[in-house]
């Protein structure tokens, strides 16, 4: 017989039991070691995560390494975070990790990648995703841009959707100060 695998809600607690019991000097070490686990099961990592960095929020170099890691993990898991359709909450967990404009940037950046992944219910979730993290004005530039493109559009080639998904996030980010 095998060996039995956490999963779900009882995969965050171990995994946030077995991170919190790392020593104060090697807690970003232990972080990073429950981010590796992300392509077995990524939305109990980003939960874990979420519940750690917020504990742990005041430790120097862990909010430095949160946003960091919240672009890595949605550059590489966009797909697996969205699949559910449970905006709230995936919007709490990623707060907890980076700003608005850092994580409303790093969903734009993963589209191109992850758009053929993408289900029904993950192309909503990143639009009411888009939709909370923008501003008003900026949302419906956000959300223009995931349009698709007719088939006969010469825009429908990768590089013709990797231009698309740049300029929507270069008409987000905030004028320079």
């Amino acid at each position: 017989m095998g060996t039995a695998t956490p999963y779900g809600h009882a995969l965050v607690q171990h995994l946030t039991r077995v991170v919190e019991a790392a020593p104060m000097t090697e807690r970003l070490s232990a972080l990073d070691a429950a981010v590796s686990l992300a392509s077995t099961n990524a939305p109990a990592v980003i939960e874990a995560l979420a519940g750690l960095v917020e504990q742990w929020r005041q430790w120097p170099g862990v909010e430095t390494w949160a946003k960091t890691t919240a672009t890595a993990l949605l550059a590489e898991h966009l797909p697996d975070l969205v699949w559910t359709y449970d905006p709230p909450r995936l919007a709490r967990q990623l707060r907890s990790l980076g700003d608005d404009a850092t994580i409303r940037s790093a969903i734009l950046r993963a589209l191109p990648r992850a758009q053929t992944r993408l289900t029904a219910f993950g192309w909503q979730t990143v639009a009411v995703m888009l939709g909370r993290l923008c501003e008003p004005a900026a949302a419906a530039d956000a959300l223009t841009g995931l349009r698709p493109l007719p088939r006969h559009h010469p825009g429908t080639s990768r590089a013709g959707r990797e231009s698309a998904a740049r300029a929507a996030v270069e008409r987000l980010r905030p004028p320079p100060a």
